[in-house]
């Protein structure tokens, strides 16, 4: 008959994030907690790093528009009914997780991306250097895509993104360090 089945990620809900470090390792955490694992083969820990961390709140609002967005997106291929009684607001966490996205650079900086909800225009980074100290914080004039595939130079990066019509594009990304070098 009809059967569809669809799964995706629960808005705001902590999640297992990843990278390769093209120094040749790897970077892992929960993002439940600001913690972030240096290890060189997965299996042994070479560093532990992140900083002090406290948990913003998800308002009923963000809540809200969430699910209608998730319902929008995915509305024109299944019935709206079924999709109100699948997305669900109360399943939404209270309160973000501490990051998204974990990002090197050619220079070995870990750049790591922190839920912004109160602004949906820009997107701020936590930066820390190969050894793991906190360098700064970082704010890109535009939304980071959590889910495309970027590429980081020393002093640039590309990200596959798509328009709203859904054209395909790759955007470059200039890091300026102004007076210091994060």
């Amino acid at each position: 008959g009809n059967n569809a089945m669809m799964s995706t990620r629960v808005p705001a809900s902590p999640r297992t994030v990843a990278v390769i470090n093209p120094a040749g390792s790897v970077l892992y955490g929960f993002s439940d907690d600001y913690r972030i694992i240096a290890s060189a083969d997965g299996r042994d820990t070479t560093m532990i790093f992140g900083r002090a961390w406290a948990p913003a709140p998800v308002s009923s609002g963000w809540r809200q528009a969430e699910v209608e967005r998730m319902i929008s997106r995915v509305g024109k291929r299944m019935p709206e009914a079924l999709l109100r009684a699948s997305f669900k607001e109360s399943e939404i966490p209270n309160v973000f997780p501490a990051y998204d996205v974990i990002s090197v650079d050619r220079g070995g900086n870990r750049w790591v991306s922190l839920p912004n909800p109160a602004d949906t225009t820009t997107t701020l980074f936590d930066v820390f250097d190969s050894g793991g100290r906190y360098r700064g914080a970082v704010t890109m004039a535009r939304v980071f895509p959590t889910y495309h595939p970027t590429v980081w130079g020393r002093d640039d990066f590309y990200v596959s993104l798509e328009s709203e019509d859904g054209t395909p594009s790759i955007v470059r990304f200039h890091i300026d360090r102004g007076t210091h070098q994060p």
